[in-house]
């Protein structure tokens, strides 16, 4: 019981921490950097899968800066919901302090 209430605490922790990073559904920044990536217009399902088609068939180039900033705007989006308090987050954070969003041109705090 005392494992089963402490996965509940974690699950309801991380519930939390995504309705406090995401307090609306989807992200439009994502959807606009997928398009920009894809030049499509999709499903998040849809542009994630052609992202990674892309990635996998060599035709988008990974030192594309709108990929890199993709790639650490999503991950550190996602870190900050499963694993705040993982050292590696918080030293990425300190390191990648500010983003370009590739789609809108904005720069944003993380």
């Amino acid at each position: 019981m005392a494992f089963r209430a402490r996965v509940a605490i974690n699950v309801l922790g991380m519930v939390t921490r995504h309705l406090q990073h995401n307090p609306v559904p989807g992200d439009p920044w994502e959807r606009e950097a997928l398009q920009a990536l894809t030049g499509k217009k999709d499903t998040m399902a849809g542009l994630t899968t052609e992202l990674c088609r892309r990635i996998a068939d060599h035709s988008i180039d990974p030192g594309n800066p709108l990929l890199r900033d993709y790639l650490w705007h999503t991950t550190l989006a996602k870190v900050a919901v499963d694993q705040p308090r993982y050292s590696g987050y918080r030293r990425a954070q300190e390191q990648w302090q500010v983003f370009q969003y590739p789609a809108s041109g904005n720069r944003h705090d993380s």
